[in-house]
């Protein structure tokens, strides 16, 4: 299964998310719960592969899960994130400046996700609590992929 999100947090015009990261987890919950029903498939295991802020809506959907809406969680074999803002982006304050400058001109919408993206904010933290509690729960595999090197304008990666 693929499942993709609007994940514009700054637009131009008015029809960017206005979903909060847990809106988003919840909806990922539903749409998972949802194929796996339809096809028989409710006691398989499943691995997750999410980029960027979706491992964070990874993280969150199964936090809600623990929560008690239901047992996905319990499925779950393994997790891999690639490139995935843990504790948060600096590129959300870029985009701040965007917002407000926009704002100013009366165009432009701005999602909840940009508040709640900000490094070490109290919504990445509260997602963190309750996916360490998780983990402490189920024997999820985690393997992280990051970059370690900056990448020039051009794409070329420089020794």
């Amino acid at each position: 299964m693929s499942w993709g999100y609007n994940s514009k947090v700054v637009t131009w015009r008015s029809f960017g998310s206005t979903a909060s990261i847990q809106g988003h987890a919840r909806g990922l919950l539903a749409d998972v719960n949802n194929y796996r029903r339809t096809r028989q498939a409710e006691g398989q295991k499943l691995i997750f592969v999410a980029h960027d802020i979706g491992g964070i809506l990874v993280q969150a959907a199964l936090g809600e899960s623990l929560m008690g809406t239901d047992n996905l969680y319990r499925y779950v074999a393994g997790i891999i994130f690639l490139g995935t803002p843990h504790r948060g982006s600096r590129k959300v304050e870029h985009a701040a400046i965007i917002v407000r400058i926009l704002s100013g001109l009366g165009i432009g919408t701005r999602s909840p996700m940009l508040k709640q993206l900000k490094p070490n904010s109290d919504a990445l933290l509260h997602i963190s609590m309750q996916f360490r509690k998780l983990l402490r729960r189920a024997p999820i595999q985690i393997c992280s992929a990051f970059e370690t090197r900056r990448t020039s304008s051009s794409g070329l990666v420089r020794s």
